[in-house]
């Protein structure tokens, strides 16, 4: 069962080692999994942007390191407690029931059983990168009720492995259930980092997109724009949510971006500055 697993799991685990750790991809000892094998449904796995999902309790040993990864990450605590890598404090730190953890592709995460803990029971999905309508800079660990989605892969599972014959409008429901609070619980994290609660959908949506390409050369003029309002409202706006101008979010932004791709060990602070769109370390020092 195990050799099964790891076949099942082969992509969380891509070759290459880095800081802070060696990649490593180990499910542990005594760990139980239900894994949604893609290949009963590859159809519907595809047109919803899945690459994989399902239900662990992690035992001893369990712990993934990725440095490269290729898709979203999106895990629930359902019970136990684990703990996720935090770059920007190079430290572990505790998630437990009702904490979600939101890791995007190209950004290295990390995360593993407590130490000491018995068990930790995790529900998870990976995604397509360019399968979401949301964008997030770094790992984030969100607090979020993740039972519906733990849920939904569970009645996913069941229905292809002990119904028999699998009905596909159940599984189709169950897929798009899946995709569903995966996506909410991207959208909150991405929210998160914005800085901006998801009260107001044109601030949520612009700051989302002023962190997923913090290089890009943001305007006062830009921003209202892709806001659709006014300069002026924009301003309205932000005072509004306590954000002390549009342009100074912009730059929080791109500081906590740099922040964290100098956490990670990948980044001198030239090539983070040329990242997050300053023309050289001076300033991005000075901004």
């Amino acid at each position: 069962m195990r050799d099964t697993h790891n076949t099942l799991r082969r992509i969380h685990v891509p070759s290459s080692t880095a800081p802070p750790f060696s990649e490593r991809g180990d499910i542990g000892d005594g760990t139980q999994e239900r894994i949604v094998n893609p290949e009963l449904i590859a159809h519907l796995i595809k047109r919803h942007g899945i690459l994989l999902c399902g239900l662990s309790d992690a035992r001893d040993n369990f712990c993934f390191v990725r440095h490269h990864p290729w898709f979203w990450h999106v895990l629930v605590t359902v019970g136990g407690a684990g703990e996720i890598w935090n770059a920007e404090r190079q430290e572990w730190e505790r998630c437990e029931t009702n904490d979600a953890y939101v890791a995007p592709p190209d950004i290295p995460h990390a995360y593993r059983l407590a130490p000491g803990g018995e068990s930790w029971q995790i529900a998870w999905v990976h995604l397509v990168a360019g399968a979401l309508p949301v964008r997030a800079a770094y790992p984030t660990r969100i607090v979020a009720d993740g039972n519906a989605l733990a849920v939904s892969i569970r009645g996913l599972h069941t229905e292809l492995v002990t119904a028999g014959t699998a009905d596909p409008l159940i599984s189709e429901s169950w897929v798009a259930l899946v995709r569903a609070y995966a996506t909410r619980l991207c959208t909150m994290a991405a929210s998160v980092q914005s800085g901006v609660p998801l009260g107001d959908p044109r601030l949520v949506r612009l700051y989302n997109e002023v962190a997923a390409d913090p290089a890009h050369p943001w305007t006062l003029e830009e921003l209202a724009e892709r806001a659709r309002v006014s300069t002026e409202h924009l301003r309205r706006l932000c005072r509004t949510e306590g954000l002390e101008s549009p342009l100074r979010r912009v730059t929080e932004l791109r500081m906590r971006h740099a922040a964290a791709l100098l956490s990670s060990g990948f980044y001198t602070v030239e090539r983070a500055a040329l990242r997050v769109g300053y023309t050289n370390a001076f300033a991005f020092s000075t901004a």
